[in-house]
């Protein structure tokens, strides 16, 4: 389960021009969320800029270890067991965050992004999220049995 140097190039270079605009763009991200799954705004406060900078942080990580995920992937399942159990999200929702995380990235980096960006993005949430799906479904089918 490893990204490609290509894959690892671009997803630090997007990092690199997003990250001074870190909450900027992690506000926009949830305000694209909640367009796109009005469903999920009851499991967070009204107030969503610590929520955004709790992102920030995690993607923050995630990009800085995007070359080595299998080694990450215990910090990732427990990031996937403490969604499912604590704010109940179910597997349909992280769709929802991919999609409102590449149209974020594509139009506030729209001058560097392209397909390969989004393929690169994709992958790497796309992966994630598999973990987080799997941790949190053997959490609570270990808990029934």
């Amino acid at each position: 389960m490893e990204a490609s140097k290509e894959h690892i190039a671009l997803i630090e270079e997007t990092w690199e021009l997003m990250a001074p605009k870190g909450s900027q763009i992690t506000i926009s991200f949830y305000e694209k969320l909640f367009e796109l799954a009005p469903e999920v705004r009851k499991m967070f406060q009204k107030d969503i800029s610590k929520q955004a900078e709790k992102l920030l942080f995690t993607m923050g990580f995630l990009v800085s270890n995007v070359n080595r995920i299998d080694e990450i992937a215990p910090s990732i399942e427990q990031l996937g067991i403490l969604h499912g159990k604590a704010y109940r999200v179910k597997d349909e929702h992280y769709q929802f965050v991919i999609e409102s995380l590449i149209y974020t990235l594509s139009h506030n980096l729209e001058d560097i992004w392209g397909e390969e960006h989004e393929k690169a993005w994709r992958w790497t949430l796309d992966t994630v999220a598999k973990i987080m799906i799997k941790a949190t479904s053997d959490s609570l089918s270990h808990k029934v049995n």
